[in-house]
């Protein structure tokens, strides 16, 4: 994953009477203090929501994309045992309050969100997503301010009015949940321009919008358009892919009581896309598995579990534990005492015991070290305030340049080791270079910023035209100081696409001493 830890998942149908056990090794691939546990029992089907809130919780970027996804779950998982069963720097409410600010910053005059500020990359379908999340937040309580909400709501009246997409039919979904359904013009888009819709998603926000409406007729029409689409995703959809799409399909569909579309999906899940590594998925995707998840929920029935031989006491229609590596040695057992089985979800994290090797998917990542002078520098004779610049370079793979409508939103991460500290991160001028003459030259970023444990930068490739590296090269640099004496694993340097996680790449791991001054 993004902070070099790991998740493994399992989920499982118990039978009435059975148990559901976790063995007493599983936590041993791991650095001991690093490793959790998260046991979901469920009634009803879904998916690892410990595994996907964790993963979510730990993505280190920051765009309009990437803080809705995070932030939505939590309106309805704030429960501390999903995410790790540890204590952590920040309660979830807070959390949900801060990425209300940061998507509030990038909201346009106009209403809309731009994907990284106010000032340009406009998503419509993402301005919907924004806006739905500020919604339901709203409706959670938390402090949205009324004025910039309402103007994010007429956004979505104009583009209900007007967009015969996807988008459009998010935001007649997002309005028929809140009172606001115009039901002639649902009825007009799906009497009429039902066909523009591309993907089970869309259909999906249409039917539910108008079952929300009270036209149950037309609503079941288009569930029955979007299990034919299932599979499908809209062409130019960066953001979406066929399990996004059967995610929020199931979702809209359990918004809609629509038994029989869930119960498809299901069937047709594990028959269109193996479940791929959480960390493997995008943010869109785990945002709506979780959705689902939460969607479901409401129509679970009652649990009735027992362990050690005692009854298990429940405040909700999900159970979580979080058993330590002492209880996993004496052995844990939770029994299923219902009638009715039960969907058990084993999901166990931590930093592995072995480092993580290098990894080319798609992309290639390069990292180099020089002194201020531009020589190479050898990180194992490094003194204390030595400063280097670092360099960040790569492109993407030969195959996927020939891709038609090639596209890739790319962000490079490297996280530092204890003893260095960034000092500076370096901008390019009109022609690309930066105050360092030996470095080539610098990539246009969409966002780069320093962090304490962390340098972070985004990159859209093919490069613009004013760029003046190939159009599928990127290069970023940084120069950071040795403050702390003494040994350190640096990290692996790290690229992916935000949107196609299966396109990445990770460098070797290496040693860096830093000897006192």
């Amino acid at each position: 994953s993004r902070d070099w830890s790991s998740d493994v998942c399992s989920s499982d149908l118990v039978a009435p009477g059975a148990e559901v056990t976790i063995a007493a090794d599983a936590l041993k691939p791991f650095v001991p203090g690093t490793e959790s546990v998260a046991l979901s029992i469920a009634s009803w089907r879904g998916f690892d929501a410990a595994g996907l809130l964790r993963s979510l919780d730990r993505y280190p970027y920051g765009c309009i994309e990437q803080t809705t996804s995070r932030a939505l779950p939590l309106l309805y998982f704030n429960d501390v045992a999903l995410l790790s069963g540890k204590p952590l720097d920040k309660d979830i409410e807070t959390r949900v309050q801060e990425a209300i600010w940061r998507v509030l910053d990038m909201q346009t005059a106009a209403g809309s969100f731009g994907m990284w500020g106010p000032y340009g990359g406009i998503v419509d379908w993402l301005s919907v997503y924004a806006t739905d999340f500020l919604l339901q937040a709203k409706a959670k309580g938390k402090n949205v301010p009324e004025a910039q909400l309402r103007q994010a709501v007429t956004y979505l009246r104009s583009l209900a009015a007007n967009d015969s997409g996807n988008a459009g039919a998010y935001a007649l979904y997002v309005l028929a949940r809140e009172g606001e359904a115009n039901i002639g013009r649902l009825r007009q888009f799906h009497d009429a321009e039902v066909g523009k819709l591309g993907d089970s998603m869309g259909l999906g926000h249409l039917g539910a919008a108008l079952a929300l409406a009270g036209d149950r007729a037309r609503s079941g029409s288009a569930f029955g358009l979007a299990r034919n689409a299932i599979g499908r995703t809209t062409e130019g959809d960066y953001y979406g892919s066929a399990l996004r799409n059967l995610a929020g399909l199931v979702t809209t569909a359990a918004v809609a009581g629509q038994d029989a579309v869930v119960e498809a999906v299901f069937d047709r899940f594990s028959q269109l896309e193996r479940m791929p590594d959480i960390d493997l998925t995008s943010t869109q995707e785990k945002a709506w598995m979780l959705l689902a998840t939460n969607a479901l929920g409401r129509r679970g029935g009652p649990l009735n579990l027992e362990r050690g031989g005692q009854p298990v006491r429940l405040s909700g229609e999900r159970a979580v534990f979080n058993p330590d590596a002492a209880a996993l040695a004496a052995g844990f057992a939770v029994r299923n005492a219902a009638a009715t089985p039960v969907w058990a979800t084993v999901s166990v994290t931590g930093v592995p015991q072995e480092p993580f090797p290098p990894v080319e998917e798609g992309v290639h990542v390069d990292r180099a070290f020089f002194t201020l002078d531009g020589s190479p520098a050898d990180l194992e004779k490094l003194r204390q305030n030595d400063r280097l610049v670092v360099s960040l370079s790569g492109h993407v793979d030969p195959a996927l340049r020939r891709v038609r409508e090639f596209h890739h939103e790319l962000v490079i991460l490297d996280l530092l080791p204890a003893g260095f500290e960034v000092e500076a991160v370096l901008a390019r001028d009109e022609n690309g270079k930066s105050i360092y003459d030996f470095l080539k030259p610098l990539s246009e970023t969409a966002m780069r910023e320093a962090r304490d444990d962390r340098f972070v930068a985004a990159v859209n490739l093919p490069a613009s035209n004013t760029q003046q590296l190939p159009y599928d090269e990127f290069h970023v640099a940084y120069v950071v100081r040795a403050i702390t004496p003494g040994t350190y694993t640096l990290p692996a340097a790290s690229v992916e696409d935000m949107y196609q996680p299966t396109v990445h790449a990770r460098s070797v791991q290496r040693t860096v001493i830093i000897e006192a001054r």
